[in-house]
């Protein structure tokens, strides 16, 4: 269960998740993006669907830190 991927957020564009990607992965956290392609070819399917962020589960409380301490 703990290398499962899970979607860690959704955002609405893909610029917005390779963004909170590169900050993850700046910090050893492995990415992948899903629906990034089609939100490319038909952009307003981003907007009703978007682009997830998926990490391993053995890094969601990492990750969680790393985002949530940006907002401070």
């Amino acid at each position: 269960m703990e290398d499962n991927l899970i979607t860690f957020k959704v955002y609405n564009t893909i610029i917005d998740a390779h963004i909170a990607g590169s900050k993850l992965e700046s910090e050893g956290i492995k990415c992948y993006y899903v629906d990034e392609n089609i939100s490319s070819i038909y952009p307003m399917l981003a907007t009703q669907f978007g682009v997830r962020l998926q990490i391993k589960h053995s890094d969601l409380m990492k990750a969680q830190t790393i985002i949530e301490g940006e907002r401070l």
